[in-house]
């Protein structure tokens, strides 16, 4: 009995090349999605990847965030989107000038966050490391607050005394004053300062 012989069938994504000794199937590039690939035939390094704008359309690559970012949604129609953390540590070390001219000038420990955006500080720690000769002669208060054109919203404020002018290293917790009913413009879009 003869063999039969078929016309091979490409498929879809797939081209066939053939004579009377070979068959090659070639696959289309890049693999469409709906073919079981992305769509692309490059991608970026290190990038995450999302799906297309469709259902069958090419996937996407995400940009690259800052070390400790983290990947917040924008929705179901747009891309996520890199963001600092909502919750951050500020890490200041001071001078003892700087301690004993923070009346004056005062230190910025977090900078404005931005139009519409407030800084809500949970905690504090202090830790002196004895100097050579202490920052502090005699007791007072060591404060947290917000930067106002017309003077500071205290957040916190750190009893200076005996404990913290020591002659060991110490460390002292602080935790925020309670305020209510106070204006916004005092707290939106503010630094917070050490003074």
């Amino acid at each position: 009995m003869d063999p039969i012989f078929v016309t091979p069938s490409a498929g879809s994504g797939l081209s066939v090349t053939s004579n009377s000794k070979t068959l090659q199937y070639s696959l289309s590039s890049p693999v469409a999605v709906s073919n079981g690939g992305i769509g692309l035939t490059t991608l970026t390094a290190y990038s995450l990847l999302a799906g297309g704008a469709t259902s069958t359309a090419s996937a996407q690559s995400l940009s690259s965030g800052n070390s400790g970012d983290m990947l917040v949604s924008n929705g179901p129609t747009a891309l996520p989107s890199w963001s600092s953390p909502l919750l951050q540590t500020a890490l200041v070390a001071l001078t003892n000038s700087q301690v004993r001219n923070l009346g004056v000038t005062p230190i910025t420990l977090i900078a404005a966050p931005g139009d519409g955006k407030v800084i809500s500080v949970l905690n504090c720690f202090i830790k002196l490391s004895c100097p050579t000769g202490s920052a502090f002669t005699g007791s007072g208060n060591l404060r947290l607050g917000y930067s106002m054109t017309s003077g500071k919203e205290v957040i916190l404020t750190a009893k200076i005394n005996s404990s913290i002018i020591a002659s060991s290293n110490q460390i002292s917790r602080t935790y925020p004053d309670q305020k209510t009913g106070d204006a916004y413009t005092n707290s939106v879009n503010q630094p917070v300062l050490i003074y």
